[in-house]
């Protein structure tokens, strides 16, 4: 298992080997091309293979809903729409390389407003 929204760590982390970076999940989905979401999870298959990696832990399909979220750079966009579109060509890439992914709602807890404190 390796994490893997926008490159394969590995098991194991060295200089020697290091992972492709791709563009964040963000900017993936900007371009509203499942084909290329896809071709990038072709891409992190064969990185993930290389690795010895079985699954990878992406793509994170939470939809960005405030922006005090501090994950969002992980996940695709605030639209349901574009997001499953997004992250189904991601997986069907990754997948057809023989590589497994966990699609991770990484703030699955629903978002609520910060407690105010007293000063």
């Amino acid at each position: 298992m390796s994490d893997g929204p926008i490159g394969v760590r590995g098991v194991r982390w060295t200089a020697d080997d290091p992972s492709v970076a791709l563009p964040s999940p963000t900017a993936l989905a900007a371009t509203w091309d499942p084909e290329l979401a896809r071709r990038t999870g072709v891409l992190l298959a064969q990185e993930a293979r290389r690795k010895g990696v079985h699954v990878l832990l992406a793509p994170t399909v939470n939809l960005h809903r405030s922006p005090l979220g501090g994950r969002h750079f992980e996940a695709y966009s605030e639209d349901p729409y574009l997001t499953g579109e997004i992250g189904s060509g991601y997986v069907t890439g990754v997948q057809s390389g023989g590589v497994g992914t966990t699609t991770r709602p990484a703030g699955s807890a629903p978002w609520r407003p910060p407690t105010p404190t007293r000063s």
